[in-house]
């Protein structure tokens, strides 16, 4: 998939290991546009997925949207990060008002990815969009055999800096400064196909490698892009036979269901009307 260039305007920093550039659009609106649109493209049609590390849920946000999504679980370990993400994550009231193709249940769950949790076996995808950059050395270590060897979903995504993208940010150039204080590593391209090979072999997956955010000029060479993007799909085998049916959701921070469309879209004058009516009725239940 194309990616427009990065803007180079350069942001100066008092912590000089905090260097940013610019990006047009985004480097994480381009993350997640194209993860959304390989979601959306899928065949089979992506009905269940996880996004771990979903932070305040500005991917949550979008790829809610997706038609066919029957069930999205919105993971972080932190609280913060799952306060702040229920604005990104509850319907508005045109969900309720023209409903969805099917109907969807999101919830927002506080999880660790390194912990064999049964509730999220067997879905059709999960996400780790700039996560397994912030594991230590021994969650990274387990993360694999939980992802794959446990969870075993039918497609997993995980993004991470390409390490050897740093020498375009002027205040990293010639360190080995990483781009943000929590990383606990960064992974050049040989490096990360190297781990997802040895993914591959030990769990019975395949893998594509791409990425986004293109380099902003030929004077730094074969450096690859910003962002590193790796597409596993599960190879079906005997296996898969022996994944356990998934509890039902429970011990949830927050939930929230989108309703089917049951009809066609109301009257404009409908909308307001009923619109109007159902704010009646909730102040009415509040403050009864």
């Amino acid at each position: 998939m194309a990616t427009n260039q990065p803007d180079m305007e350069m942001s100066e920093q008092d912590d000089k290991t905090d260097a940013k550039i610019y990006f047009q659009p985004p480097l994480y609106s381009q993350r997640y546009m194209y993860i959304n649109d390989l979601l959306f493209s899928a065949n089979p049609r992506i009905e269940k997925m996880a996004d771990f590390g979903c932070s305040e849920g500005r991917f949550v946000r979008l790829v809610k949207k997706l038609p066919f999504l029957t069930q999205l679980l919105a993971v972080d370990i932190s609280l913060v990060s799952l306060e702040e993400c229920i604005y990104n994550a509850r319907p508005i009231p045109y969900d309720y008002i023209f409903g969805r193709f099917v109907g969807m249940d999101v919830s927002l769950i506080r999880a660790d990815v390194t912990v064999k949790d049964p509730r999220f076996r067997g879905l059709d995808v999960i996400t780790c969009i700039e996560l397994i950059e912030h594991l230590n050395a021994k969650q990274f270590e387990e993360f694999p055999d939980t992802l794959f060897g446990y969870f075993r979903p039918r497609m997993a995504i995980i993004t991470t800096p390409n390490k050897e993208f740093n020498v375009v940010f002027p205040q990293l150039r010639g360190t080995e400064n990483l781009r943000h204080w929590d990383h606990k590593f960064e992974m050049t391209r040989k490096e990360f196909q190297s781990w997802t090979n040895m993914i591959c072999q030990k769990y019975n997956y395949k893998v594509r490698i791409d990425g986004v955010g293109s380099s902003p000029s030929q004077e730094f060479g074969d450096i690859g892009f910003c962002s590193q993007i790796a597409i596993f799909e599960r190879i079906p085998d005997l296996q898969d036979l022996s994944i356990s049916p998934r509890p039902p959701i429970s011990d949830v921070y927050m939930s929230f269901h989108f309703p089917q469309r049951t009809g066609p879209p109301p009257a404009p004058k409908n909308i307001i009307e009923d619109w109007g009516c159902n704010e009646e009725s909730t102040a009415e239940s509040m403050t009864a």
